[in-house]
């Protein structure tokens, strides 16, 4: 971790990697002039931002094969959207306001699509002159809100940038991914569309766990969190994820996790 210090704004860099436990972090905690927090970052590498308002910002988790996962979402009180998910294994994906895949990438490369869900543009990692269907890499800049913006300049260096009230912390979820043989690998798009359901599934379980956290934190002596039913919206969104399942041919592990990440939305 590298921290540098500015003049009336923190500016803290942090890189997240999968090698980041083999990294002394020191434990950091930073506020806002107004005394709200501001940052944590813990030493196993897992932290926190925090909007001006108090509400969660940056999430991020580590699992336990020891990968990163760094989660963005919107500044509400109650059911904040996602608004990007990366994490150390070279998957990312941002989401539109309207909640349609903005940017996604895996370790071979990314599609680029507009609000309405169309392509703007394909790429891979590496130049393949034969390849028609992806162009070269150039660098790619998405402000996700007036707080957050994504550049990704290249594979290793992909920066997530937080700004507030003159606080400003940048992620690195940028990884070094090498791959010595493409032939057996599925295409982009075929690898991108498996990933989209995965990542889909993954923020369906990010959005139950934080529904389920508010209305413990609302309700704290209820009986029956439990057997409380998620959203509607939740309930939705993973029927149509398990109709979508039915249509793209998934690995064993792949429609288990899938299975895993919804199966609350479903048994209802």
């Amino acid at each position: 971790m590298m921290l540098m210090m500015k003049t009336h704004t923190c500016l803290l860099v942090i890189f997240l990697e999968h090698t980041a436990r083999a990294k002394k972090i020191q434990f950091t905690e930073k506020y806002y002039a107004n005394g709200n927090k501001f940052l944590t970052i813990f030493p196993d590498g897992t932290g926190q931002v925090l909007y001006p308002s108090g509400n969660l910002a940056v999430l991020i988790i580590e699992n336990e094969q020891r990968e990163f996962t760094c989660i963005v979402q919107e500044d509400r009180a109650t059911t904040p959207a996602i608004q990007a998910v990366f994490n150390s294994s070279g998957k990312g994906t941002c989401y539109h306001p309207n909640g349609m895949v903005w940017l996604n990438m895996n370790r071979l490369g990314g599609l680029h699509s507009d609000e309405n869900g169309n392509k703007v543009k394909q790429w891979k990692w590496t130049e393949n002159p034969s390849s028609t269907s992806c162009t070269p890499f150039k660098p790619v800049f998405l402000s996700l809100s007036h707080n957050v913006g994504v550049r990704i300049l290249e594979q290793e260096r992909i920066f997530i940038s937080f700004l507030a009230m003159g606080k400003q912390a940048k992620f690195n979820v940028g990884a070094k991914i090498q791959i010595k043989d493409t032939s057996n690998q599925p295409s982009i798009k075929s690898q991108l569309a498996r990933n989209d359901l995965l990542l889909l599934a993954s923020r369906i379980k990010i959005q139950t766990t934080f529904h389920k956290l508010y209305a413990s934190l609302s309700f704290p002596s209820s009986k029956h969190l439990d057997s409380a039913k998620p959203p509607l919206y939740l309930i939705s969104l993973s029927k149509k994820l398990a109709s979508l399942c039915e249509k793209i041919k998934l690995e064993k592990k792949e429609w288990m996790f899938i299975k895993a990440s919804i199966e609350s939305c479903l048994d209802v």
